[in-house]
């Protein structure tokens, strides 16, 4: 083999040499980007917070006499829709961003299953609104169910509140 050629050979191989570098640092970047999320799906996760405002905290549907009861719904607050949107507004202002959940429905039942209330926030023409375009992918239906007591008169009694949320997915 003469120089001439042996120089061609070193040009080509290293020519090879550095494709082929090339293909493997790509497939590694690949590889590793294949263990990192860029994001998280937390419209479960908000909306469990929310239930839990709802339920536990003072400005939502605990009943209150001298101390708060949390998990035990006042039933007057329950059939007053004026007073639970109030309430509600008031659980949703609480956090300081903007919250993800657009609309809200809850039905209180008792241990029978018979409803006692039912509540639309912001009206129920705004809620029948959001379920029907909670299809697209930028909204998403989530429905709670929780046992709870209701306190009515001077008793405690068991129920159930069914909560249903529309939540704006980011």
């Amino acid at each position: 083999m003469d120089k001439k050629a042996l120089f061609g050979f070193k040009n080509i191989n290293l020519i090879l040499n550095f494709i082929f570098l090339a293909v493997v640092v790509f497939i590694m970047v690949l590889f590793f980007n294949s263990f990192f999320t860029v994001s998280f799906d937390t419209s479960d996760a908000e909306a469990e917070i929310m239930a839990s405002r709802i339920l536990f905290s003072p400005n939502g549907f605990t009943y209150c006499d001298k101390a708060c009861h949390p998990g035990i719904i006042d039933y007057d607050i329950a059939s007053n829709a004026t007073m639970m949107n109030e309430r509600f507004s008031k659980a949703l202002n609480y956090t300081a961003r903007k919250t993800p959940i657009l609309v809200f429905n809850s039905n209180l039942s008792d241990s029978t299953g018979q409803k006692i209330s039912s509540t639309y926030f912001p009206s129920e023409d705004e809620y029948q609104k959001f379920i029907s375009l909670s299809s697209y992918p930028q909204f998403k239906h989530v429905q709670k169910s929780y046992y709870v007591l209701y306190h009515q008169g001077n008793s405690l009694k068991p129920g159930t509140l069914a909560i249903d949320m529309v939540i704006e997915v980011e």
